[in-house]
């Protein structure tokens, strides 16, 4: 039985934006930038990639919240997950992920470190109930039923891998990449793209699409709108939010936080301390 999978869709970005210096024009997030050939608005981009690649220890959470999703093939309503990753230098991973909906839940804690020579050992353990369903499963990853504590850091990072260099987030190399599973393109885009400064190592950038996606979860509704708005403050990626809207009128959100973090250890369980011994 393989981990708990939501209904996702796909973020589709446009070519890179342009940046510029900044304009007399404010907004809750500092001064637009404006024209496009700023050496200010770029230089801020390249530091912030630059400093980001200094980044090794680091905390990131991430809610959502849908109002339906699918689990193992079956409907689910009023979904509401929250996860916490914390990574160091030495890439040593832990993650807590929980997950309630209508007449279920899901609870999940997962470890892994690597051997320094690309392979990883990966262990944790899981509970999920649904309606009078239930299940649980501790033990390594390639135990019978483990592979979901390496999927569920998967889920989390992939938000790290989106958000963490402005250059790329904005030249669009995800392009038509199904981030969040396939959604079918049914019409062009129309998107709305800006971004603002409140100063020195402050960035925002606000993506706001017009759009006509078919939902991957009912083939009768059209994902009809997306907006991202994204933080970098001190140089360093602060938080992200996504929110999606159907021609249904239904909402889907995501709100990522990120934060530096001192060097720190992880204290792994016994069983994976004799494989790290």
């Amino acid at each position: 039985m393989k981990n708990t999978k939501f209904t996702k869709v796909m973020f589709a970005l446009m070519p890179f934006l342009s940046l510029s210096t900044l304009s007399s024009c404010g907004s809750e997030y500092g001064k637009e930038l404006k024209n496009e050939d700023s050496e200010e608005g770029q230089a801020l981009l390249d530091s912030i990639s630059a400093e980001m690649k200094n980044v090794k220890n680091f905390e990131m959470k991430i809610k959502e919240d849908f109002p339906y999703a699918s689990l193992y093939g079956t409907a689910i309503t009023n979904v509401k997950t929250e996860q916490l990753v914390l990574v160091n230098e030495n890439k040593d991973m832990f993650t807590t992920y929980s997950g309630t909906w209508d007449e279920g839940k899901q609870e999940t804690t997962s470890y892994m470190f690597s051997n320094g020579e690309g392979d990883t050992t990966c262990y944790g353990q899981t509970s999920l109930v649904n309606g009078d369903n239930s299940y649980s499963v501790t033990g390594f990853r390639e135990d019978e039923g483990g592979d979901g504590f390496y999927n569920i850091f998967l889920s989390g990072l992939r938000f790290y891998d989106l958000f963490r260099d402005p250059s790329e987030f904005l030249a669009g190399l995800y392009g038509d990449y199904r981030f969040f599973n396939t959604s079918t393109t049914l019409y062009p885009m129309v998107t709305m793209r800006h971004l603002y400064s409140k100063g020195k190592g402050n960035l925002t950038i606000k993506i706001d699409k017009k759009v006509n996606m078919r939902s991957e979860a009912d083939e009768k509704e059209n994902i009809v709108s997306e907006m991202f708005v994204v933080t970098y403050d001190k140089y360093v990626f602060k938080s992200a939010s996504v929110e999606q809207a159907t021609d249904y009128g239904n909402k889907k959100s995501w709100d990522v936080s990120f934060e530096k973090k001192d060097y720190f250890t992880i204290d792994f369980p016994e069983a994976m301390k004799h494989r790290q011994s």
